[in-house]
């Protein structure tokens, strides 16, 4: 069927400034398209457009007349940015292809740049081909669960929309039965965990798939892309497949046996699906030496740990922070912010293997009282003790007063950092500015609701038209004693602008004055406002 017709997008289409890296890079592909890789990457034979890059010759969509082998079972899975996402399920052994694309509404063909305005209902999603016989539904749940947190509702770290948001799409009626089973029971450890919020995920059986434009799909793989994952991972472990309480669910003994997991605990300890790990998928299943997979993961935590103790010896300062690219990204902008504001480089230790869901900030103490020469390190900021990420002035001035204390650094730089002589991280920037647009919208809600009884003008104080319509209403009001004026200088404000971009939205007039009369009811600017005096 032929397209839809073209849909107005908002003016802030894109903004976001992953978006319009996205849109940059997608040009740049199409400009570039007959050098797009290296040859000695990419073969002529190689087809964007349905060869997978990474499990080649396999292929993430069936030429025209083909179709995918018979044996294979499908889902999809979307955990914020299809980008970095699709990665750790690729990983996977057992799987036979991975694909990116949108799933969720009734929204019909989709474009990149469509669902990026925020407006479509669609979330970005993977794909997932798996052979049933080698890795479970189950064993997919499972890495679903640890990628990323379902917590989060219209979003992921740092990308806020509907279209980021965390659900699971299944084609097999036991595996939507399996996934409400484990959501249910995923919910329950975070509640006993005191994860501060529950689990968003949507499962659905009723929907339709749609690809992505080919330049997205294996992404992170392909050279010269933006190595890219907004992933959050809660660091709280799963229940077992035995816990899911499958019963309750309506899958029997015989459905329950065949769909348990293929992958054994160790596999979970082992396997790193974050983008900084290998491309290739992991190999898994007979010859696989389990008490040598064990070795492996002890001598990888012993050499962690001396990065820790190194870590400890070179700075006053130690951010932990999970493998995953989302906690990763905070704790080097946290890292460039106590460098520029306090002249203290902090040393960021990043966690290994499984997502461990850490974001721990840790200050060298004076007393030395670590013992074997080693400094006591105090936890002043944790994610999972309840502290979340520092994104907010007062956990960041927390934070700076406990080095202050630590006699790292003088309560005077501490005073001058939070007044402003450092830009804030920009996770802290974002919060503040949603609490001022929150302020903001609370205020003009309450000026132009219904229960409102007083005329309201919305202007600018060097406005010669704002000033007028208050001149022409203060006389119009004058023998009305029992109706009110209430100005609102928007220059005045250090929010006027986030007001006024409110009313834009709600009245579509861009200019100042903004008249209201009373009980909600919108006027216009000054000319509407002497039209208005006539006809009263």
């Amino acid at each position: 069927p032929p397209p839809p017709p073209p849909v107005r997008r908002a003016n802030n289409a894109c903004a976001h400034p992953r978006v319009a890296y996205r849109m940059r890079r997608a040009g740049w592909r199409r400009a570039a398209a007959s050098s797009r890789y290296p040859a000695a990457a990419s073969p002529p034979e190689f087809d964007e457009a349905f060869d997978h890059f990474v499990l080649r010759p396999r292929f993430y969509r069936p030429r025209p007349g083909a179709s995918f082998p018979g044996h294979l079972a499908r889902a999809a899975f979307a955990t914020g940015c299809f980008w970095g996402g699709e990665k750790g399920f690729w990983k996977l052994p057992g799987v036979w292809a991975t694909a990116v694309g949108f799933a969720g509404s009734q929204f019909r063909f989709p474009t990149y740049a469509r669902v990026c305005d925020g407006d479509t209902g669609l979330a970005e999603a993977t794909l997932v081909l798996f052979d049933p016989a080698s890795i479970a539904f189950a064993d997919l749940l499972m890495h679903f669960w640890r990628c990323h947190d379902p917590t989060q509702g219209d979003g992921q770290g740092f990308d806020r929309g509907t279209q980021y948001r965390s659900a699971i799409f299944s084609w097999d009626p036991d595996h939507t039965k399996l996934a409400q089973a484990s959501l249910s029971a995923f919910d329950t450890a975070l509640n006993e965990a005191d994860f501060p919020r529950r689990v968003t995920t949507e499962v659905m059986n009723d929907f339709e798939w749609w690809y992505a434009e080919p330049e997205h799909q294996q992404y992170v793989a392909k050279p010269g892309n933006r190595q890219y994952c907004s992933a959050e991972p809660t660091g709280i472990e799963v229940p077992g497949f035995e816990a899911w309480n499958l019963k309750e669910h309506g899958l029997s003994i015989a459905e329950t046996s065949k769909h348990a997991p293929r992958l054994p605990p160790i596999f979970w300890e082992l396997f790193d699906g974050s983008i900084a790990s290998p491309n290739a998928p992991v190999e898994w299943g007979e010859g696989i030496d389990e008490a040598e997979a064990i070795q492996k993961i002890g001598m990888e935590r012993a050499r962690w740990e001396e990065k820790r103790k190194e870590a400890e010896r070179n700075s006053g300062i130690v951010i932990r922070a999970c493998g995953g690219c989302g906690y990763s990204q905070r704790a080097q902008a946290l890292q460039q912010y106590f460098e520029a504001a306090l002249g203290i480089r902090a040393a960021v230790i990043l966690d290994i293997g499984a997502a461990t869901g850490n974001f721990d900030i840790t200050v060298r103490q004076p007393d030395n009282s670590g013992g074997a020469g080693e400094c006591f390190f105090e936890l002043v900021h944790s994610k999972k003790r309840g502290d979340g990420f520092v994104d907010s002035p007062e956990k960041l001035e927390g934070i700076l007063r406990a080095v202050s204390t630590a006699g790292l650094t003088k309560s005077g730089t501490v005073d001058k950092a939070m007044a402003g002589s450092t830009p804030f991280p920009s996770d802290i920037v974002h919060e503040a500015d949603k609490a001022v647009s929150a302020r903001a919208k609370a205020l003009v809600d309450s000026h132009t609701s219904i229960k409102n009884s007083s005329y309201v003008v919305f202007g600018k104080t060097r406005c010669s038209y704002s000033q007028r319509a208050v001149s022409d209403l203060k006389r119009f009001l004058g023998s009305k004693h029992n109706e009110t004026l209430t100005t609102v200088w928007l220059d005045d404000r250090s929010d006027g602008n986030v007001i006024l971009s409110i009313l834009v939205e709600v009245t579509g007039l861009e200019t100042v004055p903004n008249v209201w009369a009373p009980h909600g009811k919108f006027i216009g600017g000054s000319e509407e406002v002497q039209s208005y005096i006539v006809d009263h």
